[in-house]
C-alpha cells in the first residue's frame, strides 16, 4: 500500500484520499495471524484542477492500477505475464480475474457509473497476448 500512496503522490502531488478498502484476494482466508498475499486497495480520489478533467485523472489512475497489477504476482506467485505464458490451471486463474474486471465494468456502465477508472480487461488481454 505503501508504494500505491507514493506513486499516486508522485503523480498528483495535491492527491487526498478519502477513504480506503483493502481486501482479500485468493481463495484461502488467513487463519492464526497469517499475512494476506494480495490486498487491492480503492477509493483513491485525485484532484482534477490541474488541466486534468476528472475523465483524465480516473483514467491516469486506471492505468497507474493495470500496471501495478501486470507486475504483480498473484496467481500461485506468478505475475500475470507469467501465469499468460504458464498456461494450464494459471491462465485459468488469469482469465478468470479478467473476466471478473469485465463484469465489474459492464455492471458499472449499466448503473450509469464512469468506467474511466476502472481497469480496462481488453487492454490487459492485448497487453498479455490474449485475444479475447
Amino acid at each position: 500500500m505503501a508504494e500505491l500512496e507514493r506513486m499516486v503522490r508522485e503523480a498528483v502531488r495535491d492527491a487526498r484520499e478519502r477513504s480506503r478498502t483493502a481486501e482479500r484476494m485468493g481463495a484461502e482466508q488467513a487463519t492464526g495471524g497469517r499475512q494476506g498475499r494480495v490486498l487491492e486497495v480503492d477509493t483513491i480520489f485525485l484532484p482534477a484542477d490541474r488541466g486534468m478533467t476528472e475523465a483524465e485523472a480516473a483514467a491516469m489512475m486506471a492505468r497507474q492500477w493495470e500496471r501495478g497489477w501486470l507486475g504483480a504476482p498473484r496467481i500461485a506467485g506468478l505475475t500475470p505475464p507469467d501465469a499468460a505464458k504458464a498456461g494450464g490451471e494459471a491462465l485459468n486463474e488469469l482469465n478468470a480475474s479478467l473476466d471478473d474486471m469485465e463484469w465489474r465494468r459492464r455492471r458499472a456502465a449499466q448503473e450509469g457509473t464512469p468506467v474511466d477508472a476502472l481497469p480496462d480487461p481488453d487492454r490487459l488481454r492485448r497487453e498479455l497476448g490474449l485475444a479475447h
